[in-house]
């Protein structure tokens, strides 16, 4: 039997996934083992269910586990949920880094979730700013968790030691040129998807010799894991060496000047120095520019920047990055 999902379509046109299901259940089990939720835990799940990474990588683990899945409406304002994960005394959740910046903002002061053991973090780029705010609004710790709905659930950090890869996969770097400890991330597992059976070119560029090419750029750590970093097709060239542009946001909107910022690089081959910058002002936008075209000067990276009022998201909850770049005209 097989089980066809859809990527969110994220970083570019969403592609059908085909799972056995022998290697669907294994691979689950496989993320319970690594993530830790038991039959004890009640699950809270803020995604919208017509998407393979709510129902599958979500529901259907927790289930599978015997806990308690309590299932919100993505759509509720950010302190509604907060009061939900109270009520429902819930104990693992997994969202993206924005959903949680959300909860933290919307906490009152003294709002703590005693009993959330596994805040799950994953689908995007974790900065080290949202994990403070979390743990400071919230009292939450933030897990950060890899992997995709091809391969599955690759790498976590659950006890503190970053990420590292879970049993029974494993995980290498192709180092960039001119960054030996900097590359693709590459993935090996015996339980992932059979690939994409409508796009046999993107198959070809992504399993290679048994191995699966994430497309991500990652690093090593001082004590052994993994640091993603962003996208391949983002990676930026500074006189520093290469700068992937989630990193870039982030320090972006540390100066204070902007609530929001994604950086889209003019070259998605990797490695070009032009970059155009939607920011979503904090307060004036004349200040946000400004901020933003001082961290581009200090890179020497060269580009443009523009303020929005929203930044636009995909069903899913990520940055619809390709809306963006088809905006302002970028391939």
């Amino acid at each position: 039997m097989f089980r066809i999902l859809w990527s969110s379509g994220s970083t570019g046109f969403p592609k059908g996934i085909a799972w056995r299901q022998d290697a669907f259940v294994a691979e689950r089990r496989r993320w319970l083992a690594d993530t830790g939720i038991r039959d004890t835990d009640v699950f809270f799940c803020r995604h919208p269910l017509d998407v393979a990474h709510a129902t599958d990588l979500h529901v259907f683990a927790a289930l599978l586990a015997g806990g308690r899945v309590v299932l919100a409406d993505p759509a509720a304002p950010p302190a509604v949920l907060l009061r939900q994960i109270a009520s429902h005394r819930a104990t693992a959740m997994s969202a993206l880094p924005r959903h949680y910046e959300e909860l933290a903002a919307a906490a009152a002061p003294g709002t703590a979730l005693p009993l959330m053991r596994r805040a799950l973090c994953g689908g995007a780029y974790v900065g080290a700013g949202t994990v403070r705010r979390v743990r400071s609004a919230l009292g939450a710790v933030l897990h950060e968790v890899y992997g995709s709905t091809e391969f599955g659930l690759a790498l976590g950090d659950i006890d503190g030691r970053g990420l590292v890869p879970v049993a029974g996969v494993g995980a290498r770097i192709e180092a960039l040129a001119g960054s030996p400890g900097t590359g693709e991330l590459v993935l090996r597992s015996d339980c992932t998807s059979e690939g994409y059976p409508d796009d046999a070119a993107a198959g070809r560029r992504t399993w290679r010799g048994g191995e699966f090419w994430t497309g991500d750029v990652a690093t090593r750590t001082h004590d052994g894991g993994f640091r993603i970093l962003g996208r391949l097709s983002e990676a930026l060239a500074t006189p520093a060496g290469p700068l992937l542009a989630p990193v870039l946001d982030e320090e972006i909107t540390a100066t204070g000047a902007v609530a929001e910022a994604v950086a889209l690089p003019r070259r998605t081959d990797g490695l070009g120095s032009e970059v155009v910058v939607a920011v979503r002002p904090e307060g004036g936008g004349a200040q946000a520019v400004a901020a933003a075209r001082t961290v581009l000067l200090r890179h020497g990276l060269r580009g443009s920047v523009a303020c929005v009022d929203a930044v636009p998201r995909t069903e899913v909850g990520k940055v619809d990055k390709p809306l963006l770049r088809a905006r302002w005209g970028l391939r």
